[in-house]
């Protein structure tokens, strides 16, 4: 149990990574951020297929690397998530302690996903989702797993709105949960939202709680969009039933400069006497208008001010990748900021972000325009006024080819094939063919001259077919049984 609580500890520093902190990335103006999917048609891609964690342990003056945990990736030939595994070092082997699987169908649309998991990480779980005729989700089951039996526990249900010729937005979601006993769902919350119909920027959220066989107003979050569609106030309200209104809780104020830059993030708290700032984020940028440092205050009570709580500072490559994120704490007692955390971020300059495939799981949530290998986490040794390792993040990609298309549409079939594979159209004869593994090895080589290829000597998997006739090339996928 405590290897299974290390492991949440090392999962919650993870996310605190992705985080940076309360505010690291909310309503900073989107810079390129590396991508789940490529979005481009490129020769080769990166594929992640394996994640590992790496603990430093210090002993006798020596630093041990312990790889602590690791997680595995498999993908279809589409490069849909197939499933992912996490396996953690418990005493000399690796045990795995969640293990993800993904169905989708064939139009890439995700239709379930099941989690396998211990108690303590969530137990087991499963979502099922469903599409309508025009390929918008419109249902999520939510099941869970007890005594060998999978059972219903929620239910979502979405409703659109088109806003315009293209686009539709969700306008309606309702939550219902399973009551066993009148075997039957039963409403339990409702969100609506709404849009200006003109920039299709969402401008309010409601949300209401089942009650008394009706629907109950809740909750109201209302938002301001000042020049260029840039959001300038939030505000948060709560239902007040003896009032039939709602009364303001809360609010955001943004900040910008020239560049549109959030410069300022205020959280304005409403009290029975007064309206106070209760939390702040102040952002500064460099010449390339990268996040450079962000600094959190919050109210004092005490002294009715903004005390210094937390510092981050960031520094970029030539590329504008994230290099090196330093974290500090305001210490009170000395009135300075002093070191906590250090990330050092390397990222390989030659292959761009849109090269990459990344699980859509696995949010990294940084400022990268190229392929992520390594994360190096430091924490400060205050008695030796040092900076000491503490962990590592090693990412593994698989090098994968892709299609680039200059030729007729090349159809090959059976496809799987066990033995020969068949180009039935005759503009391919004399042209010559590549078979590439996964790996983007070369395991096969020959020309077309009687539009069929035998591949009964590959073996099973998944190959990429390549080929090449004057100047031109098509490179198509086929599975090998």
């Amino acid at each position: 149990m405590k290897k299974v609580l290390l492991v949440l500890g090392l999962l919650v520093i993870f996310n605190f990574f992705v985080q940076a902190q309360d505010f690291r990335f909310l309503d900073v103006p989107e810079k390129i951020i590396l991508s789940h999917k490529s979005s481009k048609n490129v020769d080769s891609l990166y594929v992640l297929d394996s994640l590992v964690v790496n603990v430093f342990i210090f002993q006798n003056n020596f630093y041990f690397v312990v790889p602590y945990y690791i997680m595995y990736f498999q993908y279809d030939q589409n490069l849909n998530i197939l499933d992912f595994k996490t396996s953690v070092l418990i005493g000399t082997r690796y045990d795995t302690v969640m293990h993800t699987f993904y169905r989708w169908d064939s139009a890439n649309r995700l239709i379930e996903k099941r989690i396998l998991a211990l108690d303590s990480l969530g137990g087991n779980r499963k979502y099922n989702y469903f599409y309508d005729s025009l390929n918008r989700l419109v249902s999520v089951l939510y099941q869970k797993y007890t005594d060998t039996v999978w059972f219903n526990y929620r239910l979502d249900s979405l409703f659109y709105q088109k806003i315009d010729s293209q686009q539709w937005v969700v306008e309606v979601k309702k939550q219902y949960l399973w009551d066993d006993s009148l075997r039957k769902w039963t409403p339990d919350v409702k969100f609506e939202y709404n849009f200006d119909t003109l920039t299709g920027l969402p401008v309010s959220t409601t949300v209401f709680y089942w009650s008394s066989d009706a629907w109950t107003p809740a909750h109201l979050d209302s938002i301001v969009y000042g020049v260029d569609s840039l959001k300038s106030n939030e505000q948060f309200f709560t239902w007040n039933n003896s009032l039939s209104a709602w009364s303001l809780d809360s609010e955001y104020v943004f900040d910008y400069d020239e560049n549109k830059n959030l410069i300022r993030k205020q959280l304005l708290v409403v009290t029975d006497t007064d309206t106070i700032v209760e939390r702040q984020m102040i952002y500064g940028y460099d010449e390339s208008n990268n996040l450079k440092v962000d600094t959190l205050l919050v109210y004092s009570p005490s002294s009715h001010t903004l005390q210094y709580v937390k510092n981050t500072y960031y520094a970029y490559d030539s590329r504008s990748n994230l290099r090196l994120m330093v974290i500090q704490n305001w210490d009170t007692t000395q009135s300075q900021w002093v070191n906590y955390r250090k990330h050092l971020v390397k990222c390989d300059t030659l292959v761009p972000a849109d090269d990459v495939v990344l699980p859509e799981d696995l949010d990294l949530g940084l400022y990268l325009n190229n392929k992520l290998n390594e994360v190096y986490v430091y924490k400060w040794d205050s008695d030796n006024n040092m900076w000491i390792y503490f962990y590592k993040y090693e990412l593994f990609y698989t090098k994968v080819l892709t299609s680039v298309s200059d030729l007729p549409d090349l159809t090959v079939y059976p496809n799987p094939v066990r033995e020969v594979l068949f180009v039935p159209n005759p503009d391919f004869v004399g042209a010559n063919v590549m078979i590439y593994n996964l790996n983007g090895q070369v395991v096969m080589t020959k020309r077309i001259n009687r539009r069929s290829i035998n591949v009964s000597h590959l073996s099973p998997g998944i190959y990429i077919l390549v080929v090449e006739k004057g100047g031109k090339r098509l490179v198509t996928k086929f599975i090998k049984q």
